[in-house]
């Protein structure tokens, strides 16, 4: 079984969502590096800067069910949920997620500007694809 796992996650997958994105079925994002924040000289934090970490990746975003949330002083704020399918490999090699410096930017749709995500949790399905829950920023 983790052989065929392997196979679909590396090789065949990769192939569909590419396909997908051709056939304009699914859209492509970059996904951004930042670098650690820095102590500002007022004692705030200045934010890293953002490189690209991986270019061209097929996904597929929806909005969750799932909206709204509390916050410290317990007013509501809005926000909204996504889920976005991507495949676990991309460019011949494994895409390492990590929640505390990656940022997706699913690129231009028509006259749609970028959409930019915050990731909030990243789920490894059995190696082949990641459903990751972000927040859209901006």
């Amino acid at each position: 079984m983790a052989g065929v796992l392997n196979d679909l996650g590396q090789t065949i997958l990769p192939s569909v969502f590419s396909s997908l994105n051709s056939a304009g079925i699914v859209d492509t994002m970059t996904i951004k590096a930042e670098s650690a924040a820095s102590q500002g000289s007022g004692g705030g934090r200045i934010k890293g800067t953002a490189t690209d970490y991986k270019t061209s990746v097929p996904v597929s975003y929806e909005p969750t069910q799932r909206g709204g949330r509390i916050n410290a002083g317990d007013k509501p704020v809005s926000s909204q949920q996504y889920t976005l399918t991507m495949p676990t490999h991309h460019g011949g090699s494994r895409i390492d997620l990590d929640p505390k410096i990656h940022r997706f930017v699913v690129n231009t749709r028509g006259n749609e500007p970028p959409k930019t995500f915050r990731i909030i949790s990243v789920g490894d399905v059995s190696g082949v694809v990641f459903e990751v829950i972000c927040e859209r920023e901006g």
